[in-house]
């Protein structure tokens, strides 16, 4: 299952979410957005979790708590149209 997290703080890394989210449960990927154009992050990522159940536990644990003074947003991703 996939995730979304959005005001992540721009300089954090791939490797840093990843660790920062591998602590609740398998990580298959992270993809931090980036600005076409800089190349600068635009704040928010794509994380693909193991499972449903550790895709629901980040989102528990992290919806709503600060990192670097940013109020994370983590919800389930929505499908493409």
């Amino acid at each position: 299952m996939k995730i979304f997290i959005k005001n992540l703080p721009k300089e954090l890394t791939e490797e840093q979410l990843n660790d920062l989210i591998s602590v609740y449960g398998t990580v298959v990927s992270v993809k931090i957005l980036t600005d076409s154009d800089s190349g600068e992050s635009r704040g928010c990522a794509f994380v693909e979790m193991g499972s449903r159940e550790d895709a629901l536990h980040v989102i528990k644990k992290l919806n709503g708590e600060s990192l670097e003074e940013n109020i994370l947003v983590v919800e389930a991703a929505r499908p493409k149209k």
